[in-house]
Formats: C-alpha cells, sequence, structure tokens
C-alpha cells in the first residue's frame, strides 16, 4: 500500500491522464446514477462542490438540481482553515476562488439546511466509506461540526479496495454515512475489480 502522499500523486496523474470526453461521458454517468439515487431525490437541498481540473463535472448536475426545484450551496473558502456553505441560486456568480478552485462571488447568504444531501469531493475512497481527500481537512472540520449524509462521485480508478490504514484520522459519525457512486471502468486498458457501476453504501468514517 502506497503512503497518502505517494496515492495523491498516482490518482492525480491518471485524473491528469483523462480527456475531455472521457471526463464528460463520466460526469453523464454519475449525474444519472446520482438524480435517481432515493437520498438526493429525498434531499430539499445538496451541499455541492463546483469542480475543478479534472474532477467529475458538478456544474451540470447544480443545474439540474436546481430545475427539480431543490435549493444548491456550495464552499467557500475563507482564510486558512475555515470552510462555509453559501447557497448558489445564481450559478453564473462564480470565479476562481482559494486555491484557484470555483466559488460563489457573494458572501452569502450562508446555507442553513441540517437535513442537506451532500457531495463529498476527494481523491481516492474504499468501500468502508474511507476517504483520501486533497489533504487540506477543510470536508473534515466541517463534518464534524455539521454532520450531513453525504454521497461521492468518483471515477472507477478513485475506488480503491481498503484505505482505513492511511485515513486514521478520518472523522467518525453515525450521522454522516457515505455512499459511494462510481462510473463504468470506460477506458481501454483500464479497469479494477469493483466494474461494475453502482452504489456502495460505505462505512462511517471520514
Amino acid at each position: 500500500m502506497l503512503d497518502k502522499r505517494a496515492l495523491r500523486r498516482e490518482i492525480a496523474a491518471q485524473k491528469r491522464a483523462l480527456s475531455p470526453a472521457q471526463i464528460e461521458a463520466a460526469s453523464a454517468d454519475l449525474t444519472a446514477q446520482l438524480l435517481a439515487h432515493p437520498l438526493f431525490r429525498a434531499a430539499r437541498s445538496l451541499y455541492a462542490y463546483l469542480s475543478y481540473n479534472q474532477e467529475v463535472r458538478t456544474l451540470p448536475l447544480i443545474r439540474q438540481a436546481q430545475a427539480l426545484g431543490k435549493r444548491v450551496a456550495v464552499p467557500k473558502v475563507y482564510g486558512e482553515t475555515d470552510m462555509r456553505f453559501l447557497w448558489l441560486d445564481d450559478p453564473a456568480r462564480i470565479a476562481p476562488g482559494a486555491y484557484g478552485i470555483p466559488e460563489p462571488v457573494d458572501d452569502g447568504p450562508e446555507a442553513d439546511d441540517p437535513a442537506a444531501l451532500g457531495l463529498m469531493p476527494g481523491l481516492a475512497f474504499d468501500p468502508q466509506g474511507h476517504r483520501l481527500g486533497y489533504g487540506g481537512g477543510f470536508y473534515d472540520r466541517f463534518l464534524a461540526a455539521e454532520p450531513h449524509p453525504t454521497i461521492a462521485l468518483c471515477y472507477a480508478f478513485q475506488l480503491l479496495p481498503q484505505l482505513h490504514r492511511l485515513c486514521l484520522c478520518l472523522f467518525k459519525c453515525r450521522r454522516c454515512r457515505l455512499f459511494l457512486l462510481f462510473q463504468r471502468c470506460h477506458f481501454s486498458g483500464q479497469c479494477c475489480q469493483f466494474c461494475t457501476p453502482g452504489e456502495h453504501a460505505a462505512g462511517t468514517h471520514r
């Protein structure tokens, strides 16, 4: 098993190797899965994120959620450690923010739905609900203070058999069960043991 730093480099390299067509195909697949998911259908609001670089595209999903009558919030970073979710009623009002990641231009209003469904970004996941993030700890801190059920949208190569030895510091909360939606292994020469599309109802780790 690689250490965290090496695994982050490996997954990031695989993401950079994706073509725009592959990203769009996987994003469409995962968006369709999420729109059909019972947690999404039952949610009144969605705490999403604005995708960056080769992440699964979330802006089309945000627009579809809003068209279905759901209110959507996305994160904005303040300083070194503070991340807040702000309602994004107009998806056009975004610009590059902290670390170059898109975020709202406005500083409010702050989202206030304790039952909102969260979308969880990350570099790698496992079926037990462990997540390897980008290293900033923003989501760990946010969910420690405000638990939400969460869903992660990930490429097939981001779903690994076991991460717990790397992710001992991850937040644990029984109110924050993580569900994984993962794409089909479309890419030639690239597959994994989880290549059947579908969902893992993972454990309670963050």
